[in-house]
């Protein structure tokens, strides 16, 4: 009887043994196959970034009047010695005429003994904020202006040009998302990141042309429809592009590029299906991604239903296909799709930089 008893448990020691290598092997592969997959995430957040114009932290007023120097033409934002340009990115929003310098790790009390100096040109009101950890200098326009920065050693450069003293045909390109609305997220790639880096180099291609290419958003800040409306809307453009991705959680394997259109509006000879179309086999063409086609506006696509200019959304490729994804971090992938919509803006707008007729 004992050797019985003896016997079943040996038998219950070596199967508890068994089942525990299994459940390691399972839990190995299934990590093993999860490293070679990758969770998608749709509207992911990451916090709420509203502090910025909300003041909500430390905050203090520029003396602007005795800090002005008309002497030179720019206006200096001195950055601390242990700062590098990474930490620094700069925001302009033309529909609350503002422009944001932010600043990451910096001390609180820096700026209040290091404040920006020079020609404050346009410039009603100046503000740095602490949020006890990045300090952010806003300078608050008399009229919507571009700004250029140029570092110049630990010295940024800022020269204001207001948008109604540039010439010709002006492009607001719109990218997508931003802030805590993140999109969807694949691994490492992100929706808002990638529509972003698309809009800088569309731009930064465009630095030549007889038109002037502006951005919605050039950081990573959030807007929604009525702010994009609003900036569009401030600086007068002419022609409007909006940059986003698609996403189908369900069928993971579909890929390419589409573009959308609002059909009440005809503009000079130009209809807005045309111009989508356009845009998108030019796109399609430099990524060599498939056109699935140009369909009308609906209502993830509303700025286009209140805009009288020609306009049209890009959806540059599916997120939610892996390798379609994979292409879109690649920022050599993002210069060709780049590379296509310029070409379409300047069939479009034409080599002297005039609306088509």
């Amino acid at each position: 009887m004992e050797e019985r008893y003896a016997d079943r448990g040996k038998l219950i020691k070596v199967s508890l043994i068994i089942t525990i290598i299994a459940s390691v092997l399972s839990f190995s592969v299934l990590i093993a196959y999860a490293a070679q997959k990758t969770i998608i995430i749709s509207e992911e957040t990451e916090g709420d970034d509203s502090w910025l114009y909300g003041y909500n932290d430390l905050y203090w007023d520029i003396d602007t009047k005795n800090l002005t120097d008309s002497k030179i033409n720019v206006l200096k934002v001195f950055i601390p010695s242990d700062s590098s340009m990474s930490d620094v990115s700069m925001g302009v929003r033309y529909d609350q005429k503002s422009v944001s310098i932010r600043i990451k790790n910096t001390r609180e009390s820096y700026f209040l003994s290091e404040p920006p100096r020079g020609n404050y040109e346009h410039v009603e009101v100046a503000r740095g904020v602490y949020d006890m950890k990045d300090t952010t200098i806003i300078f608050e326009l008399d009229e919507p202006c571009v700004c250029d920065m140029t570092p110049n050693g630990r010295v940024l450069e800022l020269r204001f040009t207001p948008v109604s003293k540039i010439e010709g045909p002006i492009v607001m390109i719109d990218a997508g998302h931003g802030g805590y609305e993140t999109g969807t997220r694949v691994g490492n790639v992100t929706e808002k990141n990638v529509t972003l880096s698309l809009a800088l180099t569309v731009r930064e291609m465009c630095k030549d042309k007889p038109y002037t290419v502006l951005l919605t958003r050039q950081d990573d800040a959030y807007l929604g429809v009525t702010e994009r409306v609003k900036s569009i809307e401030a600086v007068g453009a002419d022609y409007f592009v909006g940059i986003h991705l698609s996403t189908d959680v369900e069928d993971t394997k579909k890929f390419g590029m589409s573009a959308f259109y609002n059909p009440l509006y005809y503009h000079n000879g130009l209809e807005n299906a045309e111009f989508a179309d356009i845009l998108l086999k030019k796109a399609a063409t430099a990524a060599r991604d498939k056109a699935l086609g140009v369909f009308e506006a609906g209502e993830d696509e509303a700025a286009l239903k209140v805009l009288d200019i020609p306009s049209a959304y890009l959806y540059a490729g599916y997120i939610s296909n892996t390798d379609e994804a994979r292409l879109l971090g690649d920022s050599e992938y993002i210069k060709k799709i780049a590379g296509g919509i310029v070409e379409a803006l300047d069939t479009v707008i034409g080599p002297e930089g005039d609306l088509k007729q």
